[in-house]
């Protein structure tokens, strides 16, 4: 709310921010056919304003109110340059309030890899007495307003490729500061039965093998991180290395291995091709996945092994790849699992 003197103005103000990844040519958008005019690296900012309340109806037609997104690049050569020159909507308040849709569209190059900052407005002339010019942040302003940081929206867009030979993105944007999700469905009927064994590691922990006991053959409980909402996972690399010069994926996978010769004799102790594969064999799914940091080998007791269908483990792990390279993740960042 701005008041000033007698008069008042109320509105709630939301924004939305959209990007996109480009397919394994970098030329098109993901899923988007032959001459779309979207390209991997745009961003699109949809702004809505809802409801305008106002003391004096006089309001609603006399001030001219401008609605702004300014975008703009964090290194030098950069551009955060609007697309079609659409930038900022300047109305009456009674003409936002029968239409508070807008959208804006920016795309950013220039660099191999750029951020580009997006900070809307709403700002007022004060052509009426009751009103001085005024430009409203809308976006999340630190309460402390001597802070360094104004907690705007950052993007970050780059042009390398991600993933593997058969799936992958080149040019995407991902949104610093959101949180990735990755989710699975239990009914999925192509990898479901990934989706429930993780269902179970996250919600019923203490119902997953291995099982640990203490020395008076008590079982000991198991924390499994990883559900939206609570501790994370963290990505690590394929090529991190431990202390020992092992990679941190081919330890966590050593541990699984071990611990699904012992619960799971009959299935494949591994999720690698082998000349002992065989059409419709039970695979050993671990849990946390062995690309986080919460992997087996660092788990301690911490971690769930369940063997299941071979086909939808290999279709999940694709998916999880395909994750891994759409969001972007580096080593440490975190993620989080939503089971559905």
């Amino acid at each position: 709310m701005y008041h000033a003197d007698a008069d008042w103005l109320y509105f709630s103000a939301t924004f939305v921010i959209h990007t996109y990844a480009g397919d394994k040519s970098g030329n098109l958008v993901m899923g988007a056919t032959a001459g779309s005019q979207t390209k991997p690296r745009d961003i699109a900012v949809w702004t809505h304003i809802d409801p305008v309340l106002i003391d004096d109806d006089y309001l609603l037609e006399a001030n001219k109110f401008t609605l702004s997104v300014d975008a703009k690049p964090t290194k030098p050569g950069g551009s955060c340059a609007s697309i079609d020159g659409y930038t900022t909507r300047t109305d009456s308040l009674g003409e936002f309030e029968d239409d508070g849709w807008d959208e804006f569209r920016f795309r950013s190059s220039g660099n191999w890899s750029d951020y580009c900052t997006i900070r809307p407005w709403f700002k007022f002339d004060g052509y009426h007495k009751g009103f001085g010019a005024k430009s409203i942040e809308l976006w999340d302003i630190p309460r402390n307003r001597t802070a360094t940081r104004d907690n705007a929206a950052k993007i970050r867009c780059d042009s390398s490729y991600r993933g593997n030979k058969v799936t992958g993105y080149r040019d995407c944007c991902t949104i610093i500061g959101a949180n990735p999700v990755y989710t699975m469905v239990r009914s999925d009927p192509w990898k479901g039965e990934v989706a429930q064994h993780v269902h179970k590691a996250l919600y019923l922990p203490n119902q997953t093998v291995p099982v640990f006991r203490d020395d008076s053959g008590n079982t000991l409980p198991k924390s499994i991180p990883g559900r939206y909402g609570t501790v994370p996972l963290t990505f690590v690399p394929r090529k991190a290395k431990a202390p020992d010069g092992r990679t941190i994926r081919g330890k966590n996978r050593y541990q699984v291995k071990l611990a699904c010769r012992q619960w799971f004799p009959n299935a494949d102790d591994d999720e690698l091709p082998d000349d002992n594969d065989i059409p419709g064999e039970l695979q050993c799914d671990e849990f946390p996945f062995a690309s986080t940091h919460e992997g087996a080998w660092s788990a301690g007791r911490n971690f769930s092994v369940q063997a299941l269908s071979a086909t939808d483990n290999g279709r999940d792990g694709s998916d999880l790849g395909i994750f891994y390279a759409r969001y972007r993740l580096t080593d440490n960042r975190p993620f989080w699992i939503a089971i559905k």
